[in-house]
């Protein structure tokens, strides 16, 4: 058995028009390489359907399949809040706008069971399980035993007011306090414990977090629910979570050697001109994964350009945001022969 088979996993892929072959052939050179490339990817490949009424729907044509597959995507997963923005025959366009191109669509699918079952790759005898899941989407867009739509974790959300605090700081911003609902989550843990059965390296593309614009400062970047739910995922049996969603790279935390990365950030967005907040910096995560083993986490800096197409960040930005962020949940990021890997601060001594 190969013993060092790659993983590159890509943060959020957003495409509203077919990009030209120039940007197809400077993403396919950051995505080379690796054995099995997974991606989030957000929009839907389909002119059917209407606009739900939301801020931001995203659409585009089918062709944008193929050139995922050219740069080197083997799945896209679909658990996000974009990939019902057009209905229901829109996000089943999507899924087989994808299978015909080569590239599984987890999370998303005609039911319950279709969006909740996992992807299954085979690469040199290593057989690998990708499972897609959301925390956030729109109302309606959860998929159900009779209804297409995504995998969908539903997150409960309460106020609350340090009492103390709030006479010394009137109109203060409240804390938001959230937790997952439980059959949700036992059936998530479920999955990951099935696809562990007939797997040797489970990954897991959550979708969940919150926008900077939309999120309070003073409470840090995460929601309550987050780490607790990452880390439950590794315990289920996961090999790495892999977060998408809050448009800005985030921490990554190593638990039990694996990791969890909090937000990979948005890797490919032709619309960042629109949307001035959301961060151009992302990395590619690699994993060097093996059976029964902890992988190895290898470090890709990427950062956008003014086109949104991702670049190599030789500048050392995105590795400095992902150093702050990281540290914090006792994550290094170091420098090994010109490459950057993630370690526990424990590894890293």
């Amino acid at each position: 058995m190969r013993t060092n088979t790659i993983i590159a996993a890509i943060g959020d892929i957003i495409l509203e028009r077919q990009p030209d072959s120039a940007a197809v052939s400077d993403v396919r050179v950051l995505v080379s390489g690796a054995d099995i490339a997974v991606c989030s990817f957000e929009g839907v490949l389909s002119e059917r359907g209407d606009p739900l009424p939301k801020s931001v729907t995203v659409r585009s044509h089918r062709a944008i399949a193929a050139d995922l597959r050219t740069i080197g995507i083997d799945v896209a997963a679909l658990a996000n809040n974009h990939a019902m923005d057009f209905g229901a025959d829109a996000l089943l366009d999507t899924v087989v706008a994808l299978n015909d191109a080569g590239i599984a669509a987890p999370g998303a699918g005609e039911n319950l069971a279709a969006a909740s079952s996992a992807s299954l790759l085979t690469r040199a005898d290593l057989h690998v399980a990708v499972l897609s899941v959301s925390c956030a989407f729109p109302p309606g867009s959860e998929a159900t035993d009779h209804r297409p739509g995504v995998a969908a974790l539903r997150v409960n959300c309460a106020v609350a007011i340090d009492a103390a605090l709030a006479a010394e700081q009137p109109g203060m911003v409240p804390r938001v306090v959230t937790w997952i609902d439980n059959d949700d989550v036992e059936r998530l843990l479920a999955s990951v414990t099935d696809a562990r059965r007939v797997a040797d390296v489970v990954l897991v593309v959550i979708h969940w977090g919150v926008h900077g614009p939309w999120r309070a400062a003073a409470y840090g970047p995460l929601q309550d629910y987050q780490q607790p739910l990452g880390r439950s995922l590794i315990d289920a049996g996961a090999d790495a979570v892999l977060g998408n969603h809050a448009v800005e790279l985030q921490a990554i935390e190593i638990y039990r050697g694996r990791p969890i990365a909090y937000c990979l950030g948005v890797f490919w967005y032709d619309g960042i001109g629109d949307h001035p907040w959301v961060g151009r910096e992302a990395i590619i995560l690699g994993l060097r994964v093996r059976p029964n083993r902890a992988p190895d986490i290898h470090i890709v800096p990427v950062r956008m350009d003014r086109k949104g197409v991702p670049q190599l960040d030789n500048g050392g930005q995105t590795i400095e945001i992902l150093r702050a962020q990281s540290a914090a949940f006792g994550t290094s990021i170091v420098a090994e022969d010109g490459q950057w890997f993630a370690r526990s601060v424990e590894e890293a001594r």
